[in-house]
């Protein structure tokens, strides 16, 4: 069960924080695969699988067997999606049910846990508050009703470290870089102004020129086509 959106860091202030469990659980106005979704495509292959092979085959018994588990999973789903515990998910501004919060203050039995960092564009509505971090830094806070709140430690990492310049090592890395100043240089950009830089930048880095108005097969690039590839990747 997914607890944030992310791969490896789960970002509270980002609004990602409970996503996952609502596309999960189905709850929400934006669940495009749920659980029950996928467990019924599944589902339904299986017994796609079973009407072409012969009862008595090795293959078809496993093939039951895993029909049997996802019909009891769905069972399980089914009684889940009306619970009054989960009804916190379909809320304007979500929470964490009941049991995971559990979960998150829970330090010796549980291994689910949070920390509360301090990023220089505060976000006041912490949906882990009541989680009791394993490491915090002072946070405003409008459940708490605390505002202002200053930190020695951000205060001593930026005095620190604001003078340090790291230097991207790879092509791809620096002609981003090159890439981004340039169109904070120009202000307002669109497609066409964004192909130009890149194809410039691009030359003035490896010495390469490349067209960046089409593709490797000749066939253009435009922005709505950048666009229908993009949804593409999304559904």
């Amino acid at each position: 069960m997914p607890v944030v959106s992310g791969t490896d860091i789960g970002l509270d202030n980002t609004c990602k924080a409970v996503s996952s469990l609502q596309e999960f659980f189905g709850k929400g106005n934006d669940s495009k695969t749920t659980l029950k979704g996928a467990l019924l495509a599944y589902q339904e292959a299986l017994k796609q699988d079973l009407s072409l092979l012969g009862a008595d085959s090795v293959l078809a018994q496993q093939k039951q067997e895993r029909l049997t588990q996802i019909e009891a999973y769905l069972n399980v789903v089914k009684h889940l999606e009306h619970h009054e515990e989960l009804e916190c998910l379909n809320k304007g501004f979500p929470s964490y049910p009941r049991p995971l919060e559990g979960m998150l203050q829970d330090k010796s039995g549980s291994n689910l846990h949070s920390i509360i960092l301090r990023p220089t564009r505060q976000d006041a509505y912490i949906r882990s508050e009541a989680s009791i971090p394993l490491f915090s830094v002072a946070h405003d806070s409008e459940a708490c009703q605390r505002w202002d709140t200053q930190s020695l430690l951000q205060k001593t990492l930026i005095d620190t470290y604001s003078g340090l310049r790291l230097q991207a090592q790879n092509v791809t890395s620096q002609l981003m870089e090159r890439v981004l100043v340039r169109l904070d240089q120009v202000g307002q950009s669109d497609f066409d102004d964004l192909q130009k830089i890149l194809q410039e930048e691009t030359l003035a880095l490896t010495g390469i020129p490349i067209n960046f108005n089409q593709d490797a097969q000749g066939k253009p690039l435009n922005q709505e086509r950048i666009k229908q590839e993009i949804f593409l990747v999304i559904q």
